[in-house]
């Protein structure tokens, strides 16, 4: 899935490509590893040994961005199937409620009002209808990179031609043919830490929902009004929170990000092939691995990438492997991925030198050596 990579465009999109690589992405003074920096004699593993495989062979090594504690694919089916259509039938609904009272008129419920309670019911279906279309695109853009997209990103690190084959939708960077020569390593990143003011906001949001649902109690209990102010400023405090979230970019901040490298996952970066260049031609960054990934996972793909895949460990069966295609095994992440298309190689590329590859299934493909057809 794309949790990263949607948060860094979102942020590029609202601050510019230079700011979103040195805030979101960590990269200014970070200490940088390089593709073809010799590699050390000591023994390696592929680390974690989670998910993070599609094929192995002595020509390529195929990884992924899924990372562990995403939430399942199929919360968001459930999500944008179900309550965001429930979010814009409720506007629907109260826009025609506020229209019968306005414009036809009802008996039980006068208009102007002539309390209290009646502004306050008014003012929240009002705020109802106001704030449904926010909410329906907040919970389809929450989970824009879980469902209608592709099931995930696939990386093909193919040491025979010296490239990193790409696969991810175009709103997110789009497939790419990648030098390995350029590519550097970001070991120690994790994600940036949200702004004391973004947290202030969380708690806010916390604070009026708990009053809100001591009013309900105790409305059921003792028939006592409940405030419907509450329910207009907390749906306004959340409406007001949507979007690119604020970051803490102090320099402690940056240090804790970079000291916390077993929460983050492997950044990898190609800089523009001409720094002067405005349209920056040449610059790319994938995520790649689950979340808990850092350095040792970068000297696993450091050493295959330079002395093949006789100097590395194969990955564990079935701990490492990825399913290609739909996963069988769990039904509701199946239907979830029904909605999501499998993304497949250019045969143009020639990525898999020469053999042509399995697009489902999971674990070790046959055969692991064979004699290549360069492009």
């Amino acid at each position: 899935m794309f949790t990263f990579e949607i948060a860094f465009h979102l942020y590029r999109r609202k601050h510019g490509i230079v700011k979103a690589l040195a805030d979101y992405a960590d990269l200014q003074d970070a200490p940088m590893r390089h593709a073809l920096k010799p590699t050390s004699s000591e023994p390696v593993i592929l680390w974690p040994p989670e998910p993070t495989v599609f094929d192995f062979n002595e020509h390529f090594l195929e990884l992924s961005n899924l990372r562990s504690g995403e939430a399942p694919r199929w919360i968001a089916l459930v999500m944008r199937a179900l309550f965001a259509p429930f979010c814009l039938i409720m506007g629907v609904g109260a826009l025609w409620f506020l229209w019968n009272i306005v414009f036809v008129g009802d008996s039980r419920m006068p208009f102007p009002p002539t309390s209290f309670a009646e502004l306050g019911l008014l003012l929240g279906v009002l705020a109802l209808a106001i704030f449904s279309v926010p909410m329906t695109v907040m919970l389809w853009r929450e989970f824009a990179g879980q469902i209608f997209t592709a099931r995930c990103a696939r990386y093909r690190f193919n040491r025979t031609t010296g490239k990193v084959y790409v696969l991810r939708p175009d709103r997110w960077g789009g497939n790419a043919m990648l030098d390995w020569s350029r590519a550097q390593a970001h070991v120690h990143w994790a994600p940036p830490i949200e702004s004391a003011q973004n947290r202030h906001h969380a708690a806010s949001v916390d604070e009026t929902t708990q009053e809100l649902h001591k009013q309900l109690n105790a409305s059921r209990h003792f028939g006592w009004e409940v405030d419907g102010s509450l329910a207009y400023f907390g749906l306004l405090d959340l409406i007001m929170g949507l979007g690119v979230p604020r970051y803490d970019l102090s320099d402690e901040a940056r240090r804790k990000r970079r000291s916390a490298s077993s929460n983050g996952c492997l950044l990898l970066y190609w800089p523009p092939l001409n720094t002067a260049d405005p349209q920056r031609r040449g610059e790319d960054l994938i995520w790649v691995g689950p979340s808990n990934s850092g350095e040792r996972f970068w000297r696993y793909l450091q050493t295959f990438m330079q002395r093949g895949m006789d100097a590395v460990p194969a990955p564990e069966v079935p701990n490492a492997w990825i399913c290609k295609g739909r996963d069988p095994d769990r039904v509701l992440n199946w239907l979830a991925e029904c909605l999501c298309y499998w993304p497949v190689f250019p045969s143009e590329w020639k990525s898999d030198s020469g053999q042509a590859r399995r697009e489902s299934g999971i674990g070790p493909e046959q055969p692991l050596r064979w004699r290549a057809k360069l492009p």
